[in-house]
């Protein structure tokens, strides 16, 4: 019965430093996802009526801004593809739009 018991206590101490490490371990801190999301925000709307080359050549709005960020960067792309498919743009600004697009 003792052996059991010393076993049982064993194992109990086993699994409690094992939990404590991990829980503990800078691998299982979770992501405070509301601070990226506030990074990548902007208002659609206002981005969609810029010219093109505001949208794309001006470094204080357009799809730039948001891409300042490198978590952002994603959100940027989608925001290039979502103005080039609601605006009328030109064939060159197109290729430019896709070429950013790609590399954002």
């Amino acid at each position: 019965m003792q052996s059991t018991t010393s076993s049982f206590t064993m194992r109990a101490l086993l699994v409690t430093g094992f939990l404590s490490i991990t829980i503990a371990s800078p691998f299982s801190v979770a992501k405070d996802t509301n601070t990226e999301s506030e990074t990548c925000s902007y208002n659609e709307v206002e981005m969609l009526k810029l010219s093109p080359r505001e949208f794309d050549q001006n470094l204080e709005k357009g799809w730039r801004e948001v891409a300042k960020a490198e978590a952002c960067r994603e959100a940027a792309a989608d925001l290039i593809h979502t103005y080039y498919t609601k605006n009328e743009i030109s064939k060159g600004a197109m290729r430019t739009f896709v070429w950013h697009e790609g590399h954002a």
